[in-house]
């Protein structure tokens, strides 16, 4: 099994990964019980392994073991910036690849994938953007990297549904944003999921999806609003003219502002 390898030097990312201002110069690894453990050098392992070496010995950390592993900041991700920012993106995407492989599950690979990601939409390619993501949005999962990982990962479907080419590409990330995202990204997941099982026809499904926006996230009233529309075209298309009009009727008490009201039957 191949393994990747960095040694420690100074940890320049503790402020932006919101670590204790009391870190020094050296790896970290942030245990599951929310626990700082500095080492002297770090690597790491196809299936997610951490082996830190201290002054006590080498500790070795399953996934589940640890919530987030630091390596110091690459010199190869310093260098992906310059490119980025002098323009010269072939060179840039490859540096950004190179970090993504070498520095996996060490927290850099995150940093480089949304840099990487943000290069290829911009490109006006969205689809590899969003698959680029999707490597890693089961990992993002500390120190508000989530939230914003998932809203680019969004924006960019969002791009691709514009285009209609979303049920072709096929996103693969969706029920994670679903379960894990925060309400307003859990919200916007569920209704493109709905929206996808639209248009295969599987409207039951659908509906449910629909339902879930409606009914739990409330706080998110601009999706909530599209929800209880798309909902209600989902009952109409399984022949259930009650409940769509239940849905017609509490988008128009609700939201009678809404864009979505005025589309109403």
């Amino acid at each position: 099994m191949r393994q990747r390898q960095m040694m420690a030097g100074a940890l320049a990312v503790a402020g932006w990964l919101g670590l204790a201002a009391a870190a020094t110069a050296a790896p970290v690894v942030l245990d599951a019980q929310g626990r700082q453990i500095q080492g002297t050098a770090i690597r790491s392992h196809e299936d997610g392994r951490i082996e830190l070496a201290t002054p006590q010995g080498v500790r070795t950390f399953q996934p589940g073991e640890y919530r987030l592993a630091v390596a110091d900041r690459p010199e190869l991700f310093d260098q992906a910036e310059t490119f980025r920012q002098a323009n010269q993106m072939p060179s840039a995407i490859r540096a950004y690849t190179q970090v993504i492989e070498q520095y996996a599950f060490l927290t850099w690979d995150i940093e480089a994938s949304r840099r990487l990601a943000g290069i290829q939409n911009q490109a006006g390619r969205p689809g590899e953007a969003a698959r680029t993501l999707e490597k890693i949005l089961d990992r993002a999962d500390h120190f508000g990297q989530r939230n914003q990982l998932h809203s680019e990962y969004l924006r960019y479907l969002a791009a691709l549904q514009e285009r209609g080419e979303l049920a072709e590409f096929g996103p693969r990330g969706l029920g994670a944003l679903a379960r894990a995202g925060d309400p307003p990204v859990a919200a916007r997941a569920l209704v493109l999921r709905g929206d996808l099982r639209v248009a295969a026809g599987q409207h039951d499904e659908a509906v449910l999806d629909f339902l879930r926006v409606a009914t739990l996230y409330r706080q998110a009233r601009e999706i909530q609003a599209e929800a209880l529309f798309k909902a209600g075209q989902s009952f109409d298309e399984l022949r259930d003219p009650s409940a769509a009009r239940q849905m017609y009727r509490r988008l128009r008490e609700n939201f009678p502002q809404s864009p979505f009201a005025a589309r109403i039957p």
